[in-house]
C-alpha cells in the first residue's frame, strides 16, 4: 500500500517546481519589456507624441506623465499618464 504522505509531499514538490519555473519565465519577460519598452521605443512609436522631451500620451489625454518607482528589484520606473493610468514606457533609475 502506498504512503498518502508520500504521495502528497511529492505533489507539493512538483506544483512547487512547476510555480518557480513559471515565476522565473514571467519575470525573464518582465525584465525584457522594461528594457525595450523605454522612452526611444516610444518616441519611434508615437513620433506625434513626444516633441523634444516633452511626453503627451498616445490616447489624447491632457494629463501630465508621472513617474512610479517598480519594485521587486527592477530598478526600473513606470512613465504613466495622470488621467487614464496608461503606462507609456519604462526608464532605468537613476
Amino acid at each position: 500500500m502506498r504512503d498518502p504522505g508520500l504521495l502528497l509531499g511529492a505533489g507539493f514538490l512538483l506544483l512547487w517546481g512547476v510555480g518557480f519555473v513559471y515565476v522565473g519565465i514571467s519575470s525573464g519577460r518582465r525584465m525584457e519589456k522594461l528594457r525595450t519598452e523605454n522612452f526611444e521605443w516610444y518616441k519611434a512609436k508615437y513620433p506625434g507624441y513626444v516633441r523634444g522631451n516633452k511626453v503627451k500620451c498616445f490616447k489624447d489625454c491632457e494629463g501630465r506623465i508621472q513617474m512610479r518607482n517598480l519594485y521587486r528589484r527592477t530598478f526600473h520606473r513606470a512613465h504613466v499618464c495622470e488621467v487614464c493610468g496608461t503606462t507609456l514606457y519604462y526608464s532605468p533609475e537613476s
